[in-house]
C-alpha cells in the first residue's frame, strides 16, 4: 500500500466504497475528523486596551500599549490571549475616520481589516486577531478615540458545523457560533475562519468542531493589503507585556 501525504490533500477519504452516492464515484468515502480547540479566555468582563484613549489623533499611526510617538510607527506588538475582534470608540458625533489594523490571525497569516467610525459610538469590527503590529488613522481624530478588544473569538479554521463548545467543567457554553467565510481574505471582509461569540468567560472554553480541510480552511492567502513585506518593512519585532 502506498503512502500519502494528508497535510496536502483537499478531500480525505478512506476505505473501498466506491460509487456516486458515496463519493462522487471515486474510491474511497469521505473522512471527516472533528477536532477540539481550547481558547484561552480572559476573566468574565475583561475589555483589553490595545490603544489607550488619545485625545484627536494626528493621521498616521495610533499608539499601541502606550508605546511609541503618534503620528509615527508605534514600538509595540500588541499580543491576544486568544484571537479576538477589536473595537474602535469616538466621544465625537461627527467621526467618520477609518482605522485599518495590521496584524496576525491565530495562524500567524499576516491580515488586515479597515473599521469605520460611524460617530460616537464603539464600532466593532469582524475579524479576529492574535496579533497587531500598527494601527493607522486615515484622518485626524475629532474627538478622544481608542482601540480594544470585542467579544468574538477566533478558531483556527473553517468548520463544517459545530459538535459542541463547553467549560473546562462540561457545562455549554451558550453563545453564537459562525462556521466562516469561503470568501478571499480582504481588509473589509469577514473572517473566513470559524468564530465564537460566548455569552459568558468563566474558564477555557473546549470547542469541538468538524473543520474543513482544505488549504482555504484555515485562511489561506489575502488579496490586497497588507502586502508580502509590511511586517518587516513598517514594524520592529519586538514584544508588548
Amino acid at each position: 500500500m502506498g503512502t500519502q501525504t494528508l497535510s496536502h490533500a483537499d478531500l480525505f477519504k478512506a476505505g473501498d466504497a466506491k460509487g456516486p452516492l458515496l463519493s462522487d464515484g471515486a474510491r474511497g468515502a469521505f473522512v471527516n475528523i472533528p477536532t477540539v480547540e481550547i481558547i484561552t479566555t480572559p476573566v468574565a468582563g475583561a475589555v483589553a486596551t490595545i490603544s489607550a484613549a488619545l485625545a484627536t489623533p494626528a493621521v498616521g499611526n495610533l499608539l499601541i500599549d502606550g508605546s511609541g510617538v503618534g503620528g509615527a510607527i508605534a514600538s509595540s506588538i500588541w499580543t491576544a490571549t486568544a484571537a479576538r475582534n477589536i473595537t474602535i470608540t469616538s466621544n465625537n458625533a461627527g467621526e467618520v475616520a477609518v482605522v485599518t489594523a495590521y496584524g496576525t490571525d491565530i495562524n500567524g497569516n499576516p491580515q488586515a481589516e479597515e473599521i469605520t467610525f460611524v460617530g460616537a459610538a464603539t464600532i466593532a469590527g469582524l475579524k479576529t486577531f492574535k496579533t497587531i503590529t500598527r494601527l493607522a488613522i486615515s484622518a485626524t481624530g475629532l474627538g478622544t478615540i481608542s482601540v480594544g478588544t470585542g467579544v468574538i473569538l477566533g478558531l483556527k479554521m473553517r468548520a463544517v458545523n459545530l459538535v459542541r463548545a463547553s467549560f473546562e467543567n462540561n457545562v455549554l457554553v451558550p453563545g453564537t457560533f459562525l462556521p466562516g467565510s469561503t470568501t478571499t481574505q480582504t481588509a473589509t471582509n469577514a473572517d473566513n475562519r470559524a468564530r465564537l461569540t460566548p455569552s459568558a468567560y468563566t474558564a477555557d472554553i473546549h470547542v469541538m468542531y468538524f473543520p474543513d480541510f482544505t488549504k482555504e480552511g484555515v485562511g489561506y492567502g489575502m488579496a490586497g493589503k497588507p502586502g508580502p513585506n509590511y511586517t518587516a518593512a513598517d514594524q520592529p519585532s519586538s514584544s508588548a507585556p
